[in-house]
Parts: structure tokens; sequence; C-alpha cells
């Protein structure tokens, strides 16, 4: 293993280890993940509603992002949306690798980004954003759904859809 830098993929920081630390461990782990993920559990998270949450202005997520503005894609369409946040493109949208003390890399919610964004960071309309909020919930689900599925061992081989 080598020592890492900081970015990455994700918008990690850094860290030593595994092979070689930094964006490829990173992307390697979103591989892994976007494996992981499954419409159905999508579904029950119901995280396509994340086209429909309100931010400032009277406009939602979708008025920006339908199609992927930013790297963040809330697609009107939920199994688009769910098809393109498993890409190597949008799974950053909603997930951040965290390098762990040991040099391995994990894969959590960026809940911390999608907040700066409703606090308004980088003049983004603001939206109500926090753990208490029904759509960070239902990431959090997902997650925890995702989470399940990977140490279960029923993810499919990792890599990005086409």
């Amino acid at each position: 293993g080598g020592t890492g830098g900081t970015g990455g993929a994700g918008g990690g920081t850094g860290g030593t280890g595994g092979t070689g630390g930094g964006a490829a461990d990173s992307r390697t782990a979103f591989m892994e993940w976007s494996a992981c993920m499954t419409k159905a559990n999508w579904d029950t998270a119901q995280m396509g509603t994340w086209a429909n949450k309100n931010a400032e202005g009277g406009v939602v997520c979708s008025s920006c992002h339908n199609d992927g503005l930013q790297r963040f894609n809330t697609n009107t369409d939920s199994n688009a949306m769910f098809t393109a946040n498993r890409r190597e493109l949008f799974i950053i949208g909603f997930f951040t690798v965290r390098v762990n003390p040991d040099g391995s890399n994990t894969v959590i919610p960026a809940f911390d980004k999608i907040k700066r964004m409703g606090d308004g960071s980088t003049f983004h309309p603001t939206f109500d954003a926090g753990t208490d909020n029904v759509h960070f919930q239902r990431l959090q689900r997902f997650y925890d759904l995702t989470v399940a599925n990977k140490q279960a061992g029923t993810c499919g081989t990792p890599g990005f859809p086409p």
C-alpha cells in the first residue's frame, strides 16, 4: 500500500493503505457500493421522493437536477434516478468515501455535503436539511438497506452500469 492524497472521488480525504489510498481506492469502494444498491431497496426507502424535495424560491430538486446538474441526479422518473445514481458520474451525489484509520475505505451517506447545499453553500437555493428531515431519513434508510446487502454478500459484481 502507498500513501493517498487529499480529495479523491466523492470528496474523500485520502489516506494511507490498501492499494495506494486516495481516488483509486475510492473508485473501487464506489464500484462495490453500486453493485450492492438495489431498486427494491431504493423504492422501500422512497429515495425517488428527492426529486420533489422543496427548495427556496418554490422550486424542487428536480427543477435543476432532473438531468444531473452538478453531478446530483434527482430525475422525476425514479427508475432513471436510481440507475443514474449507480453510475460513476452521479454516485457522489448521495454518497462519499470515508478513509478509515487502517487505510480501508467505507462508503457513507454524503450528509455533510448535502447539508452544506441546503444551508446555501455556493449560492445553492436553501432547503430543509439535517437528520430530522424526512429525505435525510430516507437516505439513511437506503444506506442501511444497502449495507445489509453488502454484509449478507448478496451484491452483484462490482462495477457501474452503462
